[in-house]
């Protein structure tokens, strides 16, 4: 698989590459607001109510040095809930990834009542069911919905990309229009590689891009930007700029 793309990802140099498929990977950013031009208005409904439904993490029970944030992520047909923990090391900020609602709360907090009342095994009465993580079925519930492998196919082929990312519409903004859906996005941003490994992602990945996303048996051409763009140069980078005197 060669990739061509203006960012590095953690799967990106695994020692070895091969000419073919070639994935020229762009990130893109719609509002799920029915407005997609390659997805029908069935799909674009399924991602919104996905939105709608995610997963969610109660904030008011996180300590303040935490920075935490729930994602759904389609890589290759297979659906991913990742909830994420961010804190200041050393002057860096480290991100953890989890998938395993109570490993999260683990890592959070040391206290019982306060992982009860993030999993609402302890209620507090103005406790909103809509919106936040309740027990640990609410992961199974929503993958049951959402996990289903024929449609989110039909979403890689339309969309020509093998991960897909969408945002929760919690929030005011987002919530007007529906929701966020991140097409190629970066993930290592988001911890992705404590979940799927280096070599696993890549593998996925070139498979799919080579089956399911096949279009031509022979590589595309494509343009010397492009090409430019994959070894992290821009307009500037064989240009002299001008000194000021």
């Amino acid at each position: 698989m060669r990739i061509i793309s203006k960012f590095h990802d953690y799967y990106d140099n695994i020692g070895y590459h091969s000419e073919y498929p070639v994935w020229v990977r762009k990130t893109q950013e719609y509002y799920l607001d029915g407005s997609i031009p390659d997805l029908s208005f069935d799909e674009q409904a399924f991602l919104k109510d996905m939105s709608y439904s995610m997963v969610d993490i109660d904030k008011r029970y996180i300590p303040f040095h935490f920075i935490t944030q729930s994602y759904t992520v389609s890589v290759c047909g297979d659906l991913y809930t990742i909830l994420t923990i961010t804190e200041t090391k050393n002057g860096k900020d480290v991100t953890k990834a989890f998938t395993d609602i109570e490993k999260f709360v683990d890592t959070v907090t040391d206290d019982k009542e306060i992982k009860d009342l993030i999993l609402g095994k302890k209620r507090c009465f103005f406790m909103s069911d809509r919106y936040y993580i309740h027990r640990p079925d609410s992961v199974k519930e929503f993958h049951r919905k959402f996990g289903n492998r024929d449609i989110l196919d039909k979403i890689h082929i339309n969309l020509d990309s093998p991960i897909f990312m969408v945002n929760h519409s919690r929030n005011g903004f987002y919530r007007q229009k529906g929701g966020e859906l991140i097409v190629n996005p970066n993930m290592r941003n988001i911890g992705l590689h404590h979940i799927i490994d280096v070599y696993t992602m890549h593998q996925k990945i070139d498979m799919y891009l080579g089956n399911t996303l096949v279009k031509d048996k022979e590589a595309p051409e494509f343009s010397d930007e492009l090409k430019r763009d994959a070894h992290g140069m821009d307009n500037w980078s064989f240009k002299k700029r001008g000194v000021n005197k």
